[in-house]
């Protein structure tokens, strides 16, 4: 990466303030030192509180690591755990086509394999209407990060999860 920087999250709630400033603070001086719209810094902002929430509910680890960072003309974000793995890869590897992961008013979050043990999210709007409420609280955070992403995918390594967002500068 062109410019980056690493982060340890404890993976607790009370932790999640105190690590979402220290990024937000890294990313206003990638802002100021690269000329970037605080557009990209609000989209940063969705994707690294989602992140973090998702490290809590759902690592089942003591710590993650996120990286931030400008490459290639992309700011990125990454989270990355030892912990147990998001099911949705196994279960499109076995149907071997996208899945609907989630919908609500508005959206269709779908996730389609992209490599092996790698999905990659995409969401398109709903124009059924049709909301499932027991789905929309689980996957609400895909869907953030999904919208404010250009890029959202996730890549399961035994043992290491890893969770990529990419957003494009121009």
């Amino acid at each position: 990466m062109t410019a980056s920087q690493s982060f340890i999250f404890n993976n607790q709630a009370s932790g999640i303030s105190a690590c979402s400033k220290q990024m937000l603070d890294y990313l206003d001086s990638l802002l100021a030192t690269h000329g970037l719209s605080r557009a990209v810094k609000l989209r940063a902002k969705f994707i690294i509180a989602e992140l973090l929430n998702n490290a809590v509910k759902h690592s089942g680890t003591e710590e993650s690591a996120l990286e931030v960072g400008l490459k290639d003309n992309h700011l990125y974000i990454s989270k990355k755990d030892d912990g147990k793995p998001f099911d949705l890869v196994t279960e499109i590897e076995k149907k071997n086509t996208q899945l609907m992961v989630s919908s609500d008013a508005m959206h269709l979050l779908y996730a389609v394999k992209k490599e092996d043990h790698t999905v990659s999210f995409y969401c398109k709007e709903n124009l059924t209407f049709q909301l499932d409420v027991n789905q929309l609280a689980e996957h609400l955070g895909l869907l953030i990060i999904t919208k404010a992403a250009d890029e959202f995918t996730y890549h399961y390594h035994k043992p290491t999860n890893l969770f990529c967002a990419r957003i494009k500068l121009s």
